[in-house]
């Protein structure tokens, strides 16, 4: 069995054993670099003693593949994303023995059900070592993740050493990452296959921005004013948006640049003084006596439309969350913007009456990251049971599903060194929720499922039998420290498991030494 859980495929039981790979054809050279990122034995492509061919071919829904693992093995695929999709399930069908390394005899055509399958990785609130967050861009990659959010900045400051966002020494005690450092990560997840959205934050969450530039702060006579939100109407604060843009167009090639522009208004909060003050703030309101503004709300889409033309002045295409997003009104931003939907607005917080999850879909084109199924940073979001029915066209439903392109799972913290969880959780609940974008149909946690999820997370030298979700009684791991876990299981092994950054391989003492996994896999089979 391999994950995401291909849409048809015949396993067989024969196994063939294989030196190295010898690849021929359409765009060997990129899969001879994607497979050398997985795989312990050679890759290479060359025209001599060739055992794996590929070839493009039309026929091929997005993404589509068909793989013919044998003597040799063949690859067929209309493009390169489905060229990456079938290497990564080439990748789980190789297999180690104590004589070498064998592929798995299989049959496979294959294609998504989702065309977008994304995750946020939020890097705003800490940064982790670059070789961990590496690990698991490798490890969403197998799961054929093809799209990647990187969230940027916050109220913390921003997360790469910017030219024109100057300031952020440090995240939590975590150094930012340097712009050589953010383009070689750039980099090595096109080597995945992985695209890469940047996203910024305006108008919120701008508490380090305001204190290093206070010439962006609405200009209002209260005291211990709030530094929440940029003042919307300032000429100063586009001029530091469009300077941001551009240098993040510099490293970051790709179609889409994310503005954020969520949480803009706490109403329900007043000591917290309200967090939004263009309806006080001078400049604001000369620009909305200008342009006959009501109130704030028509000041956001004043604010959104403007950030719209810095993006496309840029040649990129807009995306941002949805909760400050007014249907209950004419629609006063561009409609070409992507939304992503991550809830309505609570109570006070934000617009609330006509704007479902329903009238979204009918005016927008959408990503789905519904906060109550996608998130993975709490326990009681992205949980085993809701994953094995999940369906990123049902939660929430719409009848406007032509207009949902796709689902994004959310990873908020996932750098903040305060947060242990994600080392232990992140690799497990992104590959059992991709496998739910990639193929809707219900899955149950069997042997051969948990398994399978072992060996994408440890990689192809895991013994077969090995399940190491055994270990924690879950097919993804628990994220509150007070819930009894694989530490109970007394396990005391000495070695070192891979990948490092894997607590909860970690926490059994570090081992990946094969004397160890064999006693592991016996008393398995024992049991």
């Amino acid at each position: 069995m391999i994950i995401p859980r291909p849409q048809n495929m015949r396993l067989f039981d024969e196994k063939i054993k294989v030196e190295g790979l010898n690849l021929c054809g359409d765009n060997a050279d990129f899969a001879e670099r994607y497979l050398a990122h997985f795989l312990p034995i050679s890759t290479e492509h060359s025209s001599e003693n060739v055992n794996v061919m590929l070839k493009c071919e039309s026929g091929f829904s997005a993404g589509g593949y068909k793989l013919i693992t044998g003597s040799p093995t063949e690859i067929y695929f209309s493009e390169k994303e489905g060229l990456r999709n079938a290497l990564s399930s080439l990748v789980q069908l190789i297999v180690k023995k104590e004589d070498g390394y064998y592929i798995t005899k299989a049959e496979t055509e294959d294609f998504s059900s989702c065309r977008y399958r994304s995750v946020m990785i939020d890097l705003a609130r800490g940064l982790p070592p670059i070789v961990r967050l590496k690990e698991d861009l490798k490890r969403l990659a197998l799961a054929k993740c093809n799209n990647v959010h990187f969230h940027l900045m916050d109220e913390m400051g921003i997360c790469f050493e910017s030219d024109v966002y100057k300031g952020t020494e440090n995240i939590r005690g975590t150094k930012p990452y340097t712009k050589e450092e953010m383009r070689d990560i750039v980099e090595f997840c096109h080597t995945l296959g992985i695209k890469v959205l940047p996203e910024i934050e305006i108008p919120a969450h701008a508490g380090f921005l305001l204190n290093i530039r206070p010439e962006l702060k609405c200009k209002t006579d209260i005291e211990n004013q709030s530094v929440w939100t940029v003042c919307a109407g300032s000429d100063k604060t586009y001029e530091f948006y469009d300077a941001l843009i551009a240098e993040i167009v510099s490293i970051f090639p790709y179609e889409y640049i994310h503005i954020g522009g969520d949480e803009l208004y706490f109403g329900d909060f007043p000591e917290w003084n309200d967090f939004c003050h263009w309806e006080e703030c001078s400049v604001c309101r000369a620009v909305m006596e200008k342009n006959a503004m009501r109130d704030k709300w028509d000041m956001y889409n004043y604010m959104v439309t403007k950030m719209h033309g810095i993006v496309k002045k840029h040649g990129k295409k807009m995306m941002m969350w949805n909760d400050q997003i007014d249907l209950n009104r004419p629609i006063a931003v561009p409609r070409d913007i992507v939304m992503e939907f991550w809830r309505v607005s609570d109570k006070n917080r934000g617009p609330r009456e006509g704007c479902t999850y329903e009238r979204l879909t009918e005016n927008f084109s959408v990503i789905n990251a519904y906060y109550f199924m996608n998130y993975i940073d709490c326990e009681n979001y992205a949980t085993p049971e809701k994953a094995s029915t999940y369906n990123y066209l049902e939660y929430p439903k719409t009848k406007h599903t032509e207009n949902v392109k796709g689902g994004e799972i959310c990873a908020w913290e996932y750098g903040n060194p305060t947060v242990d969880h994600y080392a232990l959780s992140f690799a497990c609940s992104t590959a059992v929720m991709l496998d739910k974008l990639w193929n809707t149909s219900d899955v149950l946690y069997t042997a051969d499922y948990r398994r399978a999820l072992t060996r994408l997370v440890l990689g192809c030298d895991t013994p077969d039998n090995y399940d190491m979700t055994e270990l924690f009684g879950s097919v993804i791991p628990p994220r509150t420290s007070g819930k009894k876990t694989y530490l109970d299981k007394g396990a005391e092994p000495d070695a070192e498991f891979y990948p490092r950054h894997i607590k909860a391989l970690l926490q059994i003492k570090n081992t990946y030494s094969p004397e160890y996994l064999k006693k592991l896999t016996e008393s398995i089979e024992e049991q």
